[in-house]
């Protein structure tokens, strides 16, 4: 390689890295007429927030209050799933008074207030997890996995390769205020503002936000790790499905229990992680007792896959792969050079199970490290709909599953357009119809199909028998003039059995899932620096619309008689009424025949954007 083309490569490296961070997802019909037959029992209920970041975060931060002022929330709900942004907003939801309180409105704050609030306080714990002697402690440094790796020999200007790019990345991340690259340490200063506690926090503390409902939580495996100093052996995972290289885990935490990893996708066989020369198989289950920043950052390690041989070098291949700018002799020679000098520092985007410590049960350290739930099931709803049907076999004198089946509200982190046009897979990879892979991540990765439902995904947005156009907004940022289209399907499906997934057949589920569109101007991640912009300007004005719009919609439906009897306290505010009229009609039991999805549509239009949004830059 010449110095020519290193520098090049040097130079725009940390900013590939850095726009990584930014450009990375993370992501049988209804009749009304008959009343539900009521029971001393509850029907399980769930209310769950996709994967997606800030994204849906921040609507969910305003569709929890349409929620409860629809009367849904106190009585009613009996589950909380979520994955990603999901898992920071149910953490605290469930564990802070003040964002619970907030969050629903009885110390008297709106959505905006709330929402500006809360990126106002993110934006100061960044800058302060920036400047702090800790973040110096955790900062990024440059080690390869390998002594061939080239990079030290190389020098320009007095400075070797090394230098040149761990320079570039610190500063960058620094001015930006984002300590990503230690991925727990980002997300124990994300929380702390509203949990002073959240580094020593478990799930069995008094919950002081919502008390009730048992908390699913998604993460994933990969099948390999890098240490700490990641020129040591690599330690692997054993137990997982032959062929198997994303591994789907939840964690499950009923009220006042500290809650422990569902390894259910394994079988029969215990999940171990090893090492090579080492004859000690130690059994995942021995990780000491999970604190909440722990399986808040490994439900959302989104740039998860650096933290694993495997995975990473798969990233790095498929990202060249994708790159047209490059010619095939030049992406072949950058290939070999990386793969050589991997992780580039990067490990500790994927969050280590004991935390920024060293390991207190294995030899080597980290015992092993987790993934964006994502990565396995971008929606959740597969793992929350396990644990909703096992309440009803470990406590069937609290819950029934039979006789109205079971109630979920999700909300999605991309739009419903993407979604029927095969750009976005997360929700129709649950249905019978998507010929889309296992994974969004299927270029890097195999996972385990997540279908759970017998129906066809519908892909008519005109079909009012199931879709229905809640919200139409044109959201004034820029020059913007495009209006943002947010649906609601609704409908009632029949999950099959997945063993993997800890399914069962034959239940009755009635859905809703929320596909909020987003504007052009919203990432899944803002760093620090721009938060108080982004949250005061744009994530404000959007979880308003959300909270107005929603509530008008569960209105519409009359949706606490529908799903149960129980009554929340009256609403804090008066409802604020959507700017657009609900266009659709009450479902009935008529459905078009939707079409079949593609994984290749999805795997395209996201190489497309990624590349586009480089060129620019």
């Amino acid at each position: 390689m010449t110095m020519t083309n290193f520098k090049s490569i040097s130079a725009a490296l940390p900013l590939l890295l850095i726009r990584a961070f930014f450009l990375f997802p993370h992501r049988a019909n209804l009749c009304l007429a008959a009343p539900s037959v009521q029971s001393s029992r509850q029907t399980p209920t769930a209310y769950t927030t996709s994967h997606g970041g800030f994204h849906t975060m921040t609507h969910s931060m305003g569709i929890i209050r349409s929620w409860y002022e629809s009367n849904m929330l106190e009585h009613i709900t009996t589950h909380f799933g979520g994955g990603s942004g999901g898992a920071w907003f149910q953490v605290q939801f469930s564990y802070s008074k003040e964002f619970y309180d907030s969050a629903i409105g009885s110390n008297g704050m709106g959505v905006p207030e709330f929402v500006t609030m809360w990126g106002t306080r993110y934006g100061v714990q960044m800058k302060e997890a920036i400047e702090s002697g800790l973040y110096e402690d955790l900062r990024f440094e440059l080690v390869s996995s390998s002594e061939k790796c080239a990079l030290d020999g190389i020098e320009t200007n007095n400075l070797t390769a090394t230098e040149i790019i761990t320079g570039a990345l610190d500063d960058a991340l620094e001015s930006l205020y984002f300590p990503a690259n230690n991925w727990l340490y980002y997300i124990n200063a994300m929380l702390v503002s509203y949990i002073s506690d959240t580094e020593t926090s478990n799930f069995g503390v008094e919950r002081d936000g919502f008390p009730k409902g048992k908390i699913v939580l998604a993460s994933s495996l990969g099948p390999d790790i890098y240490q700490d100093d990641p020129a040591l052996k690599s330690p692997k995972l054993n137990g997982a499905p032959d062929k198997v290289t994303l591994f789907p885990i939840s964690y499950v935490a009923k009220e006042g229990d500290i809650g422990e990893w569902n390894l259910k996708a394994s079988g029969s066989e215990e999940i171990e992680i090893s090492i090579k020369g080492n004859t000690t198989m130690v059994p995942f289950t021995s990780l000491p007792i999970l604190t909440l920043s722990e399986v808040a950052s490994a439900s959302s390690s989104f740039l998860g896959s650096t933290g694993s041989p495997t995975l990473f070098k798969n990233t790095i291949k498929s990202f060249l792969k994708d790159n047209t700018d490059l010619k095939p002799v030049e992406r072949t020679a950058v290939q070999t050079a990386i793969d050589l000098c991997l992780p580039l520092g990067l490990q500790n985007t994927s969050s280590p199970t004991e935390g920024n410590i060293a390991s207190t049960i294995t030899s080597w350290s980290p015992m092993y490290r987790y993934i964006d739930g994502g990565y396995t099931d971008g929606s959740s709803i597969t793992h929350t709909i396990a644990e909703m049907q096992n309440s009803c076999l470990e406590d069937p004198g609290q819950f029934d599953c039979e006789t109205n089946g079971l109630r979920l509200l999700n909300i999605v982190g991309n739009s419903a357009q993407n979604t029927v046009e095969g750009e976005q897979n997360a929700i129709p990879r649950l249905f019978a119809n998507c010929d889309c892979g296992t994974t969004t991540y299927q270029s890097i990765g195999n996972g385990i199909d997540p279908q759970i439902f017998a129906e066809d995904f519908p892909t008519d947005l005109s079909d009012d028998s199931v879709w229905y156009l809640y919200s139409s907004k044109v959201y004034e940022f820029g020059n913007n003039t495009e209006p943002s289209n947010s649906y609601a399907l609704r409908m009632n499906v029949t999950t099959v059995d997945n063993t993997a997934y800890g399914v069962t057949g034959g239940t009755t589920v009635d859905i809703i899932i929320l596909f909020p569109d987003l504007p052009p101007q919203e990432k899944e991640i803002w760093p620090g620096y721009e938060a108080n912009y982004a949250f005061s300007t744009i994530y404000a004005k959007t979880a308003q619309e959300q909270y107005a719009s929603t509530l008008q919609l569960f209105n519409k439906w009359d949706l606490a008689d529908a799903w149960g009897t129980g009554q929340s306290p009256p609403p804090t505010s008066s409802p604020t009424p959507s700017p657009t009229p609900l266009l659709s009609n009450n479902p009935t039991k008529k459905s078009k025949k939707p079409k079949t999805l593609k994984k290749k549509s999805e795997k395209s239009q996201k190489s497309k954007k990624v590349s586009k949004k480089l060129k620019k830059k």
